[in-house]
C-alpha cells in the first residue's frame, strides 16, 4: 500500500527516509517564491512569501487528494526588489544570485530523482519574474534525467491587462492576507488608507517615482477576508488547470 498520502506536505518536516519514499519522477515539488520588501503601512514585509506558501500548500494538498504525489519545498523569502527602494526592510537579491540559487535548487532536486518542479511566485516585480521564467526556459525541454520547470504566478487573479506593480499591497494582496489570518494585517491602518493610483508611465522607475508615497497602490481599505478566500480558490483552480495542461496525468 502506498504510504505517501500520510506523509507531511512539507519537505522540511520529513525525515530522510520519508523523503526517499516520496521523491521521484512523478512527484510535483512546489517551491514558493516571495520577497522581503515594503507592503505599505498595513502589511508585513514577508507578505508575498506567506501568500506563496499558503497557495502552494493548497496546491500540493489538492494533488494529494487526487492520489498524486506532491511536496512543498522550503519557501524562498527573498527576490529581486528594486521597485520598493526608499523604505526600510527591503532585502533584495541581485539577478545573478537569484538565477544561480534557483538553478542550483532545480539541479539538486534532479539528483533526488525529481522531474517535476514548480516555481510559484507571489512576488511579481518584472525583473524578478524575468529571472524565474529564464530558469524555467533552461529546464523546459526535459531530457532523460532532467527536471522540467513550470512557473506559476499570482498575476492570474489581478484585473485583465493589469500591471502588477499598480496593485502592489492593494485590494488583492490585502484580501489574501486577511484570508490567511487577520493577524497578518494592521486592519485599522488599512481601513484608513486612501486609494492610490500610481503614474503608469513612471511605475517602472519605482513606487516612489510613480506617486505611491506609502509603499502601496490600489485600494487596501476595500479588502475583505471573503474576497481573499475567493481569490485563493480562483488562484488554486487556475494553477491546477495550468499544471494539468503540462502534465495531463494531474487532471482530476
Amino acid at each position: 500500500m502506498d504510504a505517501t498520502p500520510s506523509l507531511p506536505l512539507e519537505l522540511e518536516q520529513m525525515t530522510h527516509c520519508e523523503a526517499e519514499a516520496i521523491l521521484g519522477p512523478e512527484t510535483v515539488v512546489f517551491v514558493p517564491l516571495g520577497s522581503c520588501e515594503p507592503h505599505g503601512p498595513h502589511l508585513p514585509l514577508g507578505n508575498d512569501v506567506s501568500i506563496a506558501r499558503a497557495w502552494c500548500s493548497g496546491l500540493a494538498a489538492s494533488l494529494r487528494e487526487r492520489g498524486r504525489r506532491a511536496v512543498l519545498a522550503p519557501a524562498l523569502p527573498y527576490g529581486i526588489s528594486h521597485l520598493t527602494e526608499g523604505w526600510a526592510g527591503r532585502l533584495t537579491l541581485q539577478p545573478g544570485t537569484l538565477w544561480a540559487l534557483l538553478d542550483d535548487l532545480v539541479c539538486a532536486l534532479e539528483q533526488e530523482g525529481v522531474r517535476r518542479v514548480v516555481l510559484a511566485s507571489a512576488h511579481l516585480e518584472p525583473q524578478h519574474m524575468e529571472v524565474v521564467r529564464g530558469v524555467a526556459l533552461d529546464h523546459a525541454a526535459a531530457e532523460v534525467g532532467e527536471a522540467r520547470v513550470v512557473v506559476l504566478e499570482t498575476a492570474s487573479v489581478l484585473p485583465p491587462n493589469a500591471t502588477p506593480a499598480q496593485f502592489h499591497a492593494g485590494l488583492e494582496e490585502t484580501s489574501l492576507a486577511l484570508a490567511l489570518g487577520p493577524q497578518h494585517v494592521r486592519s485599522e491602518c488599512a481601513a484608513d488608507l486612501p486609494a492610490v493610483v500610481p503614474d503608469p508611465e513612471k511605475i517602472a522607475e519605482g513606487q516612489l517615482a510613480a506617486g505611491a508615497r506609502r509603499a502601496y497602490c490600489g485600494e487596501p481599505a476595500s479588502a475583505t477576508a471573503e474576497q481573499g478566500v475567493q481569490l485563493l480558490e480562483t488562484l488554486t483552480q487556475n494553477s491546477l488547470a495550468e499544471l494539468a495542461s503540462v502534465w495531463p496525468d494531474l487532471s482530476p
